[in-house]
C-alpha cells in the first residue's frame, strides 16, 4: 500500500474515532437531559390547595382556624429534583388602575408545607412523579384571643420575616405575587398569582395570570 493509502486510512480511522467520541458524547448529553427532572407549578382555589385547620394554644386559652393558600409543586420528570427551594421574589400591590412596588419588601424563602415548624425554611427533595405543597400565605380566624387580635387584617407571609426590616404580612387589599421554585439539580420555574383580599378571613383569593 502506497503512503497515500496509509494517510487516507489513517484519517479514516481518527474520523471514526471522533465521529464515535462526539457521539459518545451526545448520547450521555441526551440521556442527562431525559433523565432531568422537571418542576411544575399548579394552583386551584379548592381543597387541598386551600385548607383550614384549627389550631390550639392552651397557654393564651386559645383556639381558632387559619385557612392557608399553597401552591402545589409536581416532579414531572424522572429522577429526583434535589434541594428545592421556594422564593417568594417580588410583590406589586394595586391601587385602583395603578402597580406599585410593596414596601418594605425583600425576596424570602417560603416553607413547604410537609415542615411544621413555621420557621423551618429547609429546601426538600422531590421525588420523580410525586409533588410537594408550599405554604404561601395563611389568614386567622377573627376572635378575641391575643394572637386573633393581632393577626387581624393580615394575610400572613409563610417564612421567616424577623429582623429583617420588612412586612411579614400582607394588609388588606389586593397584589400580585411572583413565586420562583428552584433546585440543585433542576430549572427554576416562576409563576405569577392575583392576591384579592377584602378583609374576611376565609374569603382571601388567589388566580394565576395568565402568559406568566
Amino acid at each position: 500500500m502506497c503512503a497515500w493509502d496509509w494517510n487516507v486510512a489513517n484519517f479514516l480511522v481518527q474520523l471514526a474515532v471522533a465521529i464515535g467520541t462526539v457521539g459518545a458524547v451526545v448520547l450521555v448529553l441526551f440521556l442527562e437531559f431525559f433523565k432531568k427532572p422537571k418542576l411544575e407549578i399548579d394552583f386551584e382555589q379548592k381543597e387541598p390547595y386551600c385548607r383550614k385547620t384549627r389550631f390550639l394554644m392552651g397557654a393564651y386559652g386559645a383556639a381558632f382556624s387559619r385557612y392557608w393558600i399553597r401552591i402545589k409543586v409536581e416532579n414531572k420528570g424522572r429522577t429526583v429534583a434535589k434541594n428545592c427551594e421556594a422564593k417568594l421574589v417580588d410583590i406589586t400591590e394595586i391601587r385602583d388602575k395603578e402597580t406599585v412596588p410593596f414596601q418594605p419588601f425583600d425576596p424570602v424563602i417560603l416553607r413547604w408545607a410537609s415542615y411544621p415548624e413555621e420557621t423551618d425554611l429547609r429546601p426538600t427533595d422531590i421525588n420523580k412523579q410525586e409533588y410537594e405543597y408550599l405554604n404561601v400565605i395563611y389568614t386567622v380566624e377573627s376572635g378575641e384571643s391575643r394572637i386573633q387580635k393581632e393577626a387581624e387584617g393580615k394575610a400572613i407571609v409563610c417564612t421567616d420575616a424577623r429582623g429583617r426590616g420588612i412586612l411579614g404580612f400582607l394588609p388588606i387589599g389586593k397584589y400580585i405575587l411572583t413565586l420562583t421554585v428552584y433546585g440543585e439539580n433542576v430549572n427554576p420555574v416562576s409563576r405569577k398569582f392575583q392576591l384579592i383580599w377584602h378583609g374576611k378571613w376565609d374569603e382571601i383569593r388567589m388566580v394565576e395570570i395568565a402568559g406568566d
